[in-house]
């Protein structure tokens, strides 16, 4: 049954990278897949549980990733543990573009849902990172603070600058700078 499991998967990226995913059905899935109905329902309860499939295996490979990138620095620190993280978010855009296609490009396809399910697992990993540091956060900054200031105020400039047409090697080179900037003016008490 596993391989069903991955043909599905498999189609839903594949649909994905063609069209919205609130414009995607089951029908369209199974198609794709060249499964039945009944075998979609064997593993999932609608286009929605796969989803959250899907992006939990995108979180499972982003915590390894993260992870390994984290164990190769020598030091650890807010600004290593900051990189490591905005370097996973890029590895995974990468790696999934049919999903970041939908999340960061302006190309009549943006789908808020995914957007929306997308910002709230990277919310939850900044702040999970943050409270690791949390007794460096400045005063009068919240954890909540910081975790949303970074991760959204990261998330905006990346998609502006997707939207002005800069290559991704240059947005990437942009994010990196602008945390560093960012990690360097006090939002932390300790040297990072």
């Amino acid at each position: 049954m596993e391989p069903a499991r991955i043909r599905i998967k498999q189609a839903f990226r594949s649909l994905l990278s063609k069209e919205a995913f609130s414009k995607i059905s089951v029908a369209e899935i199974c198609r794709e897949a060249k499964l039945s109905r009944v075998t979609f329902y064997l593993w999932y309860d609608g286009k929605d549980t796969l989803l959250n499939d899907c992006f939990q295996d995108i979180v499972n490979e982003g915590m390894h990733y993260f992870s390994q990138f984290r164990t190769d620095s020598s030091v650890s620190s807010v600004k290593t543990d900051c990189h490591a993280l905005l370097e996973t978010i890029f590895y995974l855009a990468s790696e999934y573009h049919e999903f970041a296609s939908h999340l960061f490009i302006d190309s009549g396809r943006e789908d808020q849902f995914l957007y929306s399910r997308f910002n709230s697992i990277v919310m939850q990993k900044v702040t999970e990172l943050m409270k690791e540091h949390s007794g460096q956060i400045a005063s009068p900054l919240t954890l909540n603070e910081t975790a949303s200031f970074l991760a959204g105020g990261l998330a905006s400039m990346i998609r502006e600058d997707l939207k002005s047409g800069l290559p991704s090697s240059t947005v990437h080179e942009h994010a990196s700078a602008m945390l560093d900037h960012v990690l360097s003016t006090g939002l932390f008490i300790s040297d990072c």
